[in-house]
């Protein structure tokens, strides 16, 4: 029986043998080198084409093509993005690349830019800058003892908020069986983006069984206030002395 010599590993075998491409070009290789060494470099080449395919669909994207200089110039910073479909975020600005972001070894998507925020404790939010609306810096305000996240577009001074303050009546506790309220002082400003609050209206709350008459307002953002985050504001802000002892607490 006629033997052949593998053309990768120089051992001798019979049969007809394997195609070794794209190890090597020529010749032909045992079962061995086939499963072994063959069919892994296969793979890793699909893997590394499959990359390389989702790198020239972004590249060739006119908005993806360069990073962006605009967003270069908000990294390592705290920045609120307003994005297209007019979500909005916050978080610490970073590059980031197609090879990155898959996870894949190939240096040729390494030039393919992309960015995420980094918005601790919630995690990171990856993005490609053509979903970016509008990006502007953002700042962390010590407001007696309560740090809140705001934009440029609340001016500072001092550090802290030069805000409008209004009065709300709100439940006082989670069980207000109808009757527990309270009068508290707010800055008028959204705790999670900054932007001001909404118009003052006339609502309820119900707690599982009584309604509450109390104040009630739709921020324009789109972040909710919820009376037991409200609550938790109100006690921290310094604008409401002892009014949270006795009765009125929080529960």
């Amino acid at each position: 029986m006629k033997l052949t010599k593998c053309c990768i590993c120089g051992k001798e075998f019979t049969g007809h043998g394997n195609n070794p491409d794209p190890v090597e070009k020529f010749g032909r290789c045992c079962n061995d080198c086939h499963f072994n060494v063959v069919v892994p470099r296969r793979m890793l080449d699909a893997k590394k084409a499959a990359a390389r395919a989702a790198a020239d669909a972004i590249k060739s994207t006119p908005l993806q093509k360069h990073e962006s200089a605009k967003l270069n110039e908000f990294v390592g910073q705290l920045v609120r993005i307003v994005f297209w479909d007019d979500d909005v975020d916050w978080g610490t600005l970073h590059k980031d690349t197609l090879a990155t972001y898959l996870q894949c070894p190939d240096s040729e998507n390494t030039k393919i830019i992309g960015y995420y925020i980094d918005r601790k404790p919630r995690g990171e939010l990856h993005f490609r800058k053509s979903r970016v609306k509008e990006i502007t810096r953002a700042y962390v305000l010590q407001i007696d003892g309560l740090k809140l996240p705001t934009s440029t577009d609340v001016e500072i001074k001092g550090g802290k908020a030069d805000a409008p303050i209004k009065t709300v009546y709100i439940p006082a506790r989670a069980e207000h069986d109808g009757a527990h309220g309270i009068n508290v002082k707010l800055r008028w400003v959204c705790p999670i983006c900054g932007a001001p609050r909404g118009e003052i209206s006339n609502g309820r709350s119900y707690d599982g069984s009584r309604v509450l008459f109390c104040n009630t307002w739709q921020n324009p953002c789109g972040h909710v206030d919820k009376y037991d985050d409200v609550r938790a504001e109100a006690a921290a802000n310094g604008l409401n002395g002892d009014v949270f002892a006795g009765g009125g607490g929080t529960k």
